[in-house]
């Protein structure tokens, strides 16, 4: 799930989430005639969103063994400031490290005015993101796109069965 960047039904998605809103405006078919929703979204897309689905990866500071681990409601910070709640969280086993997905906003909070959260506003180099677990903030370093994983290595011992996946991988790599 995480590893991944795959968001969940009833966590990330709901029925007011857009596909803006979770990097996922590629998958909309603007030319494909009317349907529900449509000159929302391209209103959207035209003035920006306001709030903006972002994968995180927990630094090394954080250990996985003795430290308390995130489920989601996490408060996320960036540069000290309150921007947004993690939606799930937990142990990404292909990175071997804590990750989680959350929410963002850009807010002006000298006039409490919501500003568009741009690719940029979420990427800045100058920005650090931390995100508070059980009172102790940890370093994460933040991500619009899923994690590059290591590649597929098919596993083989005497007490190992391989799936259809493996089979089809080893075959391949006979060839």
């Amino acid at each position: 799930m995480f590893d991944r960047f795959v968001p969940f039904w009833g966590e990330e998605l709901d029925s007011r989430t857009t596909p803006i809103e979770i990097g996922r405006s590629n998958r909309i078919k603007f030319d494909k005639g009317d349907f529900i929703g449509k000159a929302a979204l391209h209103k959207q897309n035209e003035q920006g969103h306001f709030r903006r689905l972002v994968h995180f990866t927990m630094d090394d500071d954080h250990d996985v063994e003795n430290d308390v681990w995130m489920w989601g409601g996490e408060p996320i910070f960036r540069n000290g400031v309150y921007v947004g709640a993690t939606t799930s969280g937990g142990y990404g086993f292909t990175l071997e490290r804590m990750i989680a997905l959350g929410f963002i906003v850009n807010k002006d909070y000298k006039t409490g005015e919501l500003l568009p959260v741009t690719n940029e506003y979420v990427m800045s180099k100058d920005a650090l993101y931390q995100i508070d677990i059980a009172g102790r903030r940890f370093t994460v370093r933040q991500s619009l796109h899923p994690p590059r994983l290591p590649g597929t290595q098919v596993v083989q011992s005497k007490d190992y069965s391989p799936t259809l996946r493996d089979k089809s991988i080893l075959q391949a790599k006979q060839q």
